[in-house]
């Protein structure tokens, strides 16, 4: 409560936003210092910078611009800024510009693409095959529109230079032709993409870049640096950034994949690709799973471990963003499991592209999540008006910046770093802006965060229904589904993204857990334990199921009364591990009765006299006192009253005018919810002494 106290007015740096300039900062120390006092008038927290990378045969190697960096750091750490760090030439993260790829060509992306030519009356036939290695090609039977894997007919021998020649029986076929490609993927630094799922080129990306920081700018600068921020590194999957020249849909690939796929799995991934690409007569969904599983965990070894390895071993935490979390099919595609990635940031990032009437709440749920499962204290959004400005020509001013921050603020975040132009508002509401989130920052720091439902992340769910499709599959902006993937997985991620929205809506608030997570929870006192939060409920999804491990844990939550809840499956036959669930006290609901069943199993956090859709609710939780952040989405201010599960003395703290009001022993709690903004309640309980 002291700190709350203390730093209320005027947040301290370490709380505001960060602004990213990359290298566009003064050249000369008196512009620098000039530079500063105009930050200090705008109230940053802090900036995101690394070495200038306009030329790319310099970039990294230019002794006079590390130095420039160098000044540039020392100057506003001394000013008490607080310094990140950005690590590459534009993005996708992994390249370091060229030099990853410079004298290792064998460090380019790779991925298997499929090739396919339907045969119907004319059997006899041939196909230009495309470069790459050729993994197998074969021909198969189209049973209503299913590919039959035991009707194969290998074409391997009908191989005559590049083409491949078939005479087959009448029917309906697939000639399927499966090829290992470096592929054609563009970065923004105009060079061929390299293999995040191999180690050595990861290692060389963190030796000319990570390294390099730490060279120039010494170990006692990186130490004082809070940050290194990794921006969009992604799997290959048509839709990701910058120029993808494949014609075919494709999966990600390394050299030695298959060989570790069957020493871990027990068989060949060979013959099995056409389940990958396609629905089959036979069953495929296990196999999708075990792939994208072994894919999700190469990348996270190869690429993420190793960052978070070199920040923790040097005094610095890995953070950022990776490419497209705003749905379950493009974290499949792009990279693999996105809990699972965040897992090795020391701070869990995520972005925000839009301001103006934010609906996605995926990423910033899945970030969060994962901070409070390791418990750690600081997640970070990159926020900006990207698509306001680009595409979709939209003016935006300070209330749309402060509702879309306030919005992710609500879901768990507590960190900024703003590519909202300095010059978008006036100076004086980007001071506010920056002033309005510190507090909320302040307000949310500490603590623990408290919230009655835990939520199972569905990605083995996601892992069975994703298909590769030779196009983009997702549209710019908000939506929970992909628009190309099959009905079964936009189903998933319907479901999905409803089912958190409801919970939000219903002022249910929640964390999502992995399996790995679920696996590793205790019953402990009627809830379920995660080491460092208790939840009352658990939400699994009918077409998601858990792993062994972590189902276990779900049967012996319910068995000890636990109140379990699994979301209706989309599947026609039952499914035994739902009826294992039900046996021991679980219910199947659809998303429009989730509230209503929680509510007569588990009591409530914060209860509305009035539901309101528009109101979401987050409780932390501390040794001297309770913070209950009640933000208002309404484009009008709301009248409220709200019954809080802490009892006591009640302070409302606007963040907007900095104001603090007493309102007593009261409970229910009646107040003004400013519009597209947030205010606290702060409960001092009455068995609890001030600290």
């Amino acid at each position: 409560m002291v700190e709350l106290e203390r730093y209320w007015e005027e947040p301290p740096k370490k709380y505001r936003p960060l602004q990213i300039v990359h290298f566009y900062f003064p050249k000369t120390e008196s512009e620098m210092l000039a530079y500063l006092r105009q930050a200090e008038e705008l109230a940053l927290g802090g900036f995101v910078v690394n070495v200038d990378w306009t030329d790319a045969d310099t970039y990294l190697r230019d002794e006079a611009e590390w130095e420039r960096l160098k000044l540039f750091v020392s100057l506003a750490l001394e000013h008490g800024f607080n310094i990140w760090l950005y690590d590459e030439k534009l993005f996708p993260s992994g390249s370091a510009g060229k030099w990853v790829y410079e004298g290792n060509p064998e460090y380019q992306v790779q991925g298997v693409i499929c090739q396919r030519a339907d045969v119907g009356e004319q059997y006899r036939g041939e196909m230009e095959l495309a470069e790459g290695k050729l993994l197998s090609v074969a021909a198969y039977r189209v049973i209503d529109g299913k590919i039959s894997l035991d009707s194969k007919t290998d074409l391997s021998m009908s191989v005559e230079g590049s083409k491949v020649r078939w005479d087959l029986p009448e029917g309906q076929w697939a000639v399927l032709a499966f090829l290992v490609q470096k592929l054609d993927w563009e970065t923004r630094a105009g060079t061929p993409y390299v293999d995040l799922l191999n180690p050595a080129a990861m290692r060389k990306f963190i030796d000319v870049t990570y390294q390099s920081y730490l060279d120039h700018l010494g170990p006692d600068i990186m130490s004082k640096i809070e940050a290194i921020f990794t921006d969009e590194p992604s799997l290959p999957v048509h839709g990701c950034d910058s120029i993808f020249r494949v014609d075919y849909p494709v999966i990600p690939w390394t050299d030695g994949l298959d060989r570790r796929f069957e020493r871990e799995y027990g068989y060949d991934i060979v013959p099995c690709l056409p389940k990958i690409f396609f629905e089959t007569c036979e069953e495929y969904r296990k196999t999708r799973r075990d792939l994208w599983s072994l894919i999700s965990r190469m990348v996270q070894e190869s690429f993420f471990k190793q960052i978070a390895d070199w920040c923790e071993e040097n005094g610095t935490r890995f953070t950022g963003h990776l490419y497209g979390e705003e749905t379950l099919s493009m974290q499949v595609g792009l990279e693999g499991d996105l809990f699972g990635a965040l897992r090795y940031m020391q701070l869990p990032g995520v972005d925000r592209l839009y301001c103006t009437n934010p609906q996605d709440l995926i990423p910033e749920k899945t970030a969060s999540s994962v901070a409070h499962l390791l418990g750690r204290e600081r997640v970070m959004s990159e926020s900006s008006e990207h698509f306001e400005r680009t595409l979709w020509n939209k003016p935006v001013d300070v209330t749309d910046m402060i509702n879309s921050c306030t919005y992710q603020y609500a879901l768990g975040l507590n960190v900024i770093a703003s590519y909202f132009p300095l010059g978008v508002v006036s100076p004086e509401d980007r001071a506010r802006f920056q002033m309005y989130m510190g507090r909320l920052a302040v307000a949310l720091a500490g603590g623990k965060h408290v919230a009655p439902v835990l939520v199972h992340h569905p990605i083995g769910g996601a892992w069975e229904r994703y298909q590769a499709p030779p196009r983009k599959y997702w549209q710019v902006g908000p939506g929970y589904a992909s628009l190309t993937q099959p009905e079964p997985m936009r189903r998933l991620e319907i479901q999905f993204g409803e089912t958190l929205s409801h919970l939000m809506d219903s002022q249910w608030d929640f964390d999502l857990i992995d399996d790995q997570g679920l696996a590793g929870c205790k019953v402990v006192d009627g809830q379920l334990d995660t080491g460092y939060e208790q939840f009352k409920a658990l939400v699994l999804f009918g077409s998601s199921r858990p792993d062994d491990p972590a189902l276990q844990t779900a049967l012996g939550f319910a068995a000890a009364g636990g109140t379990v809840i699994v979301m209706k499956s989309d599947e026609t036959e039952p499914l035994s591990w739902i009826d294992d669930l039900k046996e021991a006290g679980a219910v199947v609901v659809d998303v429009p009765d989730l509230s209503d069943t929680l509510a007569g199993s588990i009591d409530r956090d914060v209860t509305l006299s009035i539901p309101d859709a528009h109101i979401w609710c987050l409780h932390r939780t501390h040794a001297s006192h309770d913070v209950y952040m009640i933000y208002n989405r309404d484009e009008q201010a709301k009248d409220l009253e709200v019954t809080l599960s802490a009892k006591g003395n009640v302070q409302l703290r606007d963040p907007m005018t900095g104001e603090v009001r007493d309102l007593g022993r009261t409970n229910p709690v009646a107040f003004t919810a400013p519009a597209k903004s947030a205010v606290f309640l702060v409960v001092t309980p009455l068995d609890r002494d001030m600290v």
